[in-house]
């Protein structure tokens, strides 16, 4: 499970409610917020303090959420940390709000994790690899979800556009696409050529679809998240991968089976799921990558993968493991805006 999760810190002031005082009722009110929000219910524990006051704290499958109740000031102060969705928190606190009737409320939310950040309405705050925080001015929240493998934002922002986030990092934004495709045309696509197949693994290139169906017979989209795919294809692109000549796969890519073919053209990026924290888990997933795309590509053919962030390790390490795979490499180092920093990108002949 990845570090991340949303805390709600909640005040309720001058609650009218007279249990404030009775253990048994809270543990039974906040079981019933629990089934109301949707939130597994796991172990509640309360302790009834002297001369007044309780805690109660339950244990879901998702995290932890505790009230704490001052009876002689009418207070109610309230914390719900899980890696759920958020929505399930609002739906907790609506439940609570009935039944504490609270005359004020005061809330604050924080990302929890990578990064640690106060949310507010007016910014997102996404993390880096290179061990700093970006924070994006935000129009409005697009949509946001918690699938099985991933914690999905898609915002508006007012230089960018709408803009995808998975688990707090960048992936792609709206108006980076002309600096995807001029790198493309540049160095990959031979105009007044009709590829055969070609394959974009994982979302960041995504928006790059109308382009490469220009120039082949099929293109694979190729990603482990359904709803990645649907939420990109209803708000970031709308219809991008309804086009004709478009095929999706759900896997990862070292998982495809032989009946797909060969592709002519792999555009990849290191941001998958596979490549956990650890240096040498890293080198040893990239290492799988490579010889995957190597065996699934044409002779001849061709691999964009796009790298990230700029580092002196990142180039060394992906030009080392790269050579074993390809007889050419080069690394090419560009500025794509939304991402605040240089961006460095593989390009490989078998």
């Amino acid at each position: 499970m990845k570090p991340t999760g949303t805390q709600h810190s909640v005040e309720f002031q001058q609650c009218v409610s007279s249990f404030l005082k009775n253990a048994t009722l809270l543990e039974t009110i906040l079981r019933e917020g629990l089934n109301h929000a949707n939130l597994s219910h796991v172990q509640t524990i309360s302790h009834q303090f002297t001369p007044v006051g309780v805690t109660v704290l339950a244990i879901v499958r998702e995290s932890h959420i505790a009230i704490h109740t001052y009876p002689e000031t009418a207070h109610v102060s309230i914390d719900i940390f899980t890696c759920s969705d958020s929505q399930k928190h609002l739906r907790l606190l609506e439940y609570l709000q009935e039944r504490f009737q609270p005359q004020s409320v005061h809330t604050v939310e924080l990302q929890r994790g990578i990064p640690l950040a106060v949310k507010n309405k007016s910014w997102y705050t996404a993390s880096s690899s290179e061990g700093f925080a970006v924070r994006y001015d935000v129009s409005h929240v697009i949509a946001q979800q918690k699938s099985d493998f991933h914690l999905i934002d898609i915002i508006q922002n007012p230089a960018f556009g709408k803009m995808l986030f998975l688990d707090k990092r960048l992936q792609i934004a709206e108006k980076d696409i002309p600096y995807f495709k001029k790198l493309t045309g540049t160095s990959i696509l031979k105009p007044n050529i009709k590829y055969h197949k070609i394959a974009i693994n994982g979302v960041t290139m995504i928006g790059l679809i109308p382009e490469l169906t220009k120039a082949a017979e099929t293109v694979y989209i190729i990603d482990h998240d359904q709803a990645v795919i649907d939420l990109v294809n209803q708000y970031l692109f709308p219809n991008i991968i309804d086009q004709p000549g478009v095929e999706l796969i759900f896997g990862n890519f070292n998982e495809i089976t032989k009946h797909v073919g060969k592709f002519d053209v792999v555009f990849s990026t290191a941001n998958l799921p596979v490549m956990p924290d650890t240096q040498l888990l890293k080198n040893s997933a990239l290492e799988t990558l490579f010889l995957s795309i190597s065996e699934k590509m044409v002779d001849d053919g061709k691999m964009v993968f796009f790298v990230g962030s700029i580092t002196s390790h990142s180039k060394q390490l992906i030009e080392q493991i790269a050579a074993n795979y390809f007889s050419e490499v080069e690394l090419i180092t560009t500025y794509i805006p939304s991402f605040i920093e240089g961006q460095l990108f593989c390009i490989a002949k078998k």
